[in-house]
């Protein structure tokens, strides 16, 4: 998993993704939903999700991109979410282009 700081722009347009994520339905919450969802293209998880979880995380979707953030519960308005899978392919690749050039 990718760590990811992100600026308050940047920030307000990922959770902009991650609400039209909320409304079409193409979201999936919690490490179990994730790992069992078949066409998630983006993984956002939270820092402070265990090791064990990290784990089963990598090892289940290896090809898929993924990213670690401080209060992902906060992007999502659920203060108790620590992982979010997007299954909308251009969502996906919105979130990931806006994390992938702030890591750049």
């Amino acid at each position: 998993m990718k760590r990811s700081e992100l600026t308050q722009a940047e920030r307000n347009k990922l959770k902009g993704y991650l609400g039209f994520a909320l409304r079409k339905r193409a979201y999936v919450f919690g490490v179990d939903d994730v790992l069992n969802e078949d066409k998630v293209g983006v993984v956002v998880s939270d820092k402070e999700l265990s090791e064990n979880s990290k784990s089963k995380l990598r090892n289940k979707l290896r090809d898929t991109e993924a990213f670690e953030l401080d209060n992902v519960g906060e992007l999502v308005g659920n203060s108790r979410v620590k992982v979010v899978g997007v299954t909308d392919g251009s969502l996906s690749e919105a979130i990931i282009n806006t994390l992938t050039k702030q890591l750049k």
